[in-house]
């Protein structure tokens, strides 16, 4: 069936065979090249950016590199003159590139000299009667709190003073300890799959009670020198005994009657403790 009609884009009067495609459109196309042409100019929109003209349903930038420029300004600071870039939401409040430009321009600010890198900075005048002596950042704040210490070996090193209160001796590296304490493991060249074996063991339910039950039963201090810190409940039949006997299966160790006897553990703090795997 034919129809008449005018054509939207060059106005020219065509007799159209009526199709599914021309009920899509409200209006008449003589050829496809007119259709397309009055699509771009229907989507055709200015950038609020450059003001460049650009095709996009609803767009209101032509690139991401207008949109970014649109939203943002650049700024002269006022104490060093040099140009930073802000949002234009923050442009306002903004009038400097940084906090210690800031401090600087402004009268209620003093220089300090940080105590630990000797690294000139500026703070508030209040602050200085709070700060005997003061530190410029975290990272000279953490120097600060560390204390020299020299080794069995004569090697100097740093550590925390939680360290220093929580160990009775400390030593300058895992090698040194070694040599001097010795260490829990029985076979240090063994797979980890022992270390991991008697984690899982001492991390049961079973192994707590009978670790708590020992610790009441010496009244919570060591059996060697009387310390009522750092303690920890020692097999008499090492865990390593059980597991030649047994091997590494946590059911058949937990039957045997010793394992959670009371009389097989005794109560020793760390120090005590590492000496006896050392003499073993």
């Amino acid at each position: 069936m034919k129809i008449q009609g005018t054509c939207l884009f060059c106005n020219l009067q065509t007799e159209l065979v009526k199709r599914k495609e021309t009920l899509l459109v409200k209006g008449f196309f003589c050829s496809k090249e007119c259709y397309k042409n009055y699509v771009k100019e229907k989507t055709k929109r200015k950038c609020l950016s450059c003001n460049l003209y650009f095709y996009g349903k609803r767009q209101k930038f032509c690139s991401d590199k207008c949109q970014w420029n649109f939203h943002h300004k650049e700024i002269i600071c006022k104490f060093c003159s040099i140009s930073f870039i802000v949002k234009k939401s923050k442009g306002e409040n903004c009038q400097f590139c940084s906090r210690s430009c800031q401090l600087k321009f402004s009268n209620s600010t003093t220089k300090f000299i940080c105590t630990k890198c000797g690294k000139e900075f500026f703070r508030k005048k209040w602050e200085r009667k709070r700060t005997k002596n003061p530190i410029c950042s975290i990272k000279c704040y953490k120097k600060s709190l560390k204390k020299e210490l020299v080794c069995i070996c004569g090697k100097s090193f740093e550590a925390y003073p939680s360290r220093i209160k929580y160990y009775s001796e400390l030593f300058c590296s895992c090698d040194c300890r070694i040599k001097n304490q010795g260490t829990l493991n029985p076979k240090p060249n063994l797979d980890p799959e022992y270390e991991k074996f008697s984690r899982s063991l001492r991390s049961k339910a079973k192994y707590l009670i009978w670790k708590k039950n020992c610790l009441e039963r010496d009244n919570f201090s060591c059996n060697k020198c009387g310390r009522k810190s750092q303690l920890t409940v020692h097999h008499l039949q090492t865990v390593w005994s059980f597991v030649e006997r047994h091997g590494m299966n946590i059911e058949e160790i937990e039957t045997d009657p010793l394992f959670y006897n009371i009389e097989n553990g005794i109560t020793l703090c760390r120090a005590c403790h590492m000496s006896n795997h050392k003499k073993g």
